[in-house]
């Protein structure tokens, strides 16, 4: 995402007010709108180039994630769209991918970060979040003991 292909910033925002300069705050404002649709086009990249079976309703993922007798060998794409539509799979924070590989009964909770910046104020909270998603995909997906 480029910033010349953002729609422009807010002149009435916080940027302004802290910044007291309207086209700067509009600017910044701008920045910060191409810094967070960067993540988005990052996860439509991976959609694009994965070889992996991509599941593409909920109602699909919950089968796979309900069929426990059924394996194959391949590994499955479940992006977030389809996470959040689930009726068994409700957080208040979804993975932006879950990678199931029904041969292992292995699913992977996967999160995106795009930068190189690591914010630990909100490390403490993203690890809780993989937590709770954790113990609902074990619900869901039981492995046998």
């Amino acid at each position: 995402m480029k910033i010349r292909d953002t729609k422009p910033g807010r002149k009435d925002g916080a940027y302004t007010r802290l910044l007291g300069n309207e086209q700067l705050g509009a600017l910044i404002s701008r920045v910060h709108s191409a810094s967070i649709s960067s993540g988005v086009e990052l996860e439509k990249l991976i959609l694009a180039k994965s070889d992996l079976f991509l599941v593409q309703t909920a109602e699909e993922m919950e089968s796979l994630l309900s069929n426990g007798e059924k394996f194959d060998k391949k590994i499955y794409l479940i992006p977030k769209k389809v996470v959040k539509k689930s009726a068994k799979f409700k957080s208040e924070h979804e993975p932006d991918y879950l990678i199931l590989k029904k041969e292992t009964k292995t699913l992977y909770i996967t999160e995106l970060k795009d930068g190189d910046t690591f914010d630990t104020k909100k490390s403490a909270g993203e690890a809780e979040s993989l937590r709770n998603l954790k113990i609902i995909s074990r619900k869901m997906f039981p492995t046998k003991p």
